[in-house]
């Protein structure tokens, strides 16, 4: 099966994927229906906010990353991440927000390398994911899942999939009908029946399970 052509903007490229899913993937069909068309072009978070942001809810609960941002954003006294207002926080303030000590010192790092020219996250757009994957999971505590989740919502790129996501892994099993719970190894040669919208079929699996 072809897969249509992306149309004019992200609306368009949304629309055509989820009808290119519905036809590749019958399952899908229903999940579409129940959820509405994917949300992801109403993502409104720069880069940088959208890496700490991921960064943050690396392996806890979205209740709890959502209580330290709200701590570390009142802290900032901002409504949004930005490098230089990090980058003027020592470990232990980050840490007074509910910051890990490992996160404290990833989310530093991260803005030490941004405020310094090292990482320029606006040129990330036009850059391969190759290229991405090499230059985050290159940056100390960043490693494939939140470099999976930057491309998906800090730059929108249609065709990522985060195969060792527990969201995603618990949804397959479900949608799937697995006895168990499948292997992220497992979980990537299923999504690779969905490219080039694995994005567009992720974005649909987690609502299966939020």
């Amino acid at each position: 099966m072809t897969p249509p052509g992306a149309g004019s903007g992200l609306r368009a490229a949304i629309e055509s994927a989820e009808a290119w899913l519905t036809d590749a993937e019958p399952r899908f069909a229903p999940m579409v229906a129940s959820h509405g068309s994917c949300t992801l072009d109403n993502w409104q978070r720069g880069p940088f906010d959208t890496l700490v942001w991921a960064i943050l809810g690396q392996q806890i609960s979205v209740r709890a990353a959502d209580a330290i941002e709200a701590r570390l954003l009142k802290t900032l006294g901002a409504g949004a991440f930005q490098a230089k207002e990090i980058h003027q926080l020592d470990e232990p303030t980050l840490r007074s927000a509910g910051l890990s000590g490992a996160k404290a010192r990833t989310v530093s790092h991260l803005a030490k390398t941004v405020v310094s020219g090292e990482l320029n996250l606006d040129e990330l757009q036009q850059t391969s994911e190759v290229r991405i994957r090499t230059q985050l999971c290159a940056l100390p505590g960043i490693g494939p899942w939140t470099t999976e989740m930057f491309l998906i919502f800090g730059l929108q790129r249609l065709d990522i999939f985060s195969p060792g996501d527990l969201g995603l892994r618990k949804a397959i099993q479900r949608v799937f009908d697995h006895p168990e719970r499948p292997s992220a190894a497992r979980c990537a040669t299923i999504a690779s029946a969905w490219q080039p919208y694995r994005t567009i079929a992720a974005w649909h699996l987690w609502r299966e399970v939020d």
